[in-house]
């Protein structure tokens, strides 16, 4: 068995894995301790993991390794139930319209239909612009979970004051909240809970980063 064969069999099973463990590309990463662009390598198989690193999957996924760098039969799909829903890709979200009347699609993607269960509604964007930067760059595809709140230092799609909305690191504090740019380029802006010119709402918060390579 080549290199080859060893990456596309790796990438299958963490793929899978995912899928049925529910989780992203993100919580893995997070786990690990590296990008999200790492782990969407991992899955595609263009990148091999490290032989620690996948000791840490196989920790990740309560699985031992040969289950992670064999072709096993019982991590393929289930081909007799649907493993995946499709969501659209919208090039952005005016404010003030519904998602589902959005007619920006300029692309689809799917995603786990573990994901939605308990009602859990999903959202795609392309990335415009450099301000976060370099965790996300022009052109990548983000999944976002549909909600109108999130947990200080969410990575959010926010709108402000009536505009499409902005994609920002949410910071919570006592009294205001920080729309957060990753790029040091650009300056954070501060909102006050309670100010009315320039409401804040909370879109959706960042699940996953999909980079074409």
């Amino acid at each position: 068995m080549n290199e080859s064969d060893i990456n596309s069999i790796i990438a299958k099973n963490i793929s899978v894995l995912l899928e049925h463990s529910g989780k992203t590309q993100i919580d893995l990463a997070d786990f690990m301790g590296v990008s999200q662009a790492t782990v969407s390598n991992w899955c595609k198989g263009t990148k091999l993991p490290r032989m620690d690193k996948i000791d840490r999957i196989c920790e990740y996924f309560n699985v031992n390794r040969s289950d992670l760098m064999e072709d096993d039969p019982r991590y393929q799909s289930i081909p007799s139930e649907p493993i995946s829903v499709r969501i659209p890709v919208l090039g952005s979200i005016p404010a003030g319209i519904p998602l589902e009347a959005v007619e920006d699609v300029v692309d689809w993607e799917d995603i786990p239909i573990e994901w939605t269960k308990g009602g859990k509604e999903f959202f795609s964007l392309k990335v415009r612009g450099d301000s976060m930067y370099p965790k996300f760059i022009e052109g990548d595809t983000i999944i976002l979970r549909k909600q109108d709140d999130c947990e200080n230092g969410d990575i959010c799609a926010v709108y402000v004051n009536g505009y499409d909305a902005t994609l920002k690191k949410v910071v919570k504090k006592q009294d205001c909240i920080v729309l957060q740019p990753l790029n040091s380029a650009y300056d954070p802006k501060v909102y006050d809970y309670n100010d009315e010119l320039n409401p804040i709402q909370i879109a959706g918060v960042v699940v996953e980063i999909r980079r074409k390579v």
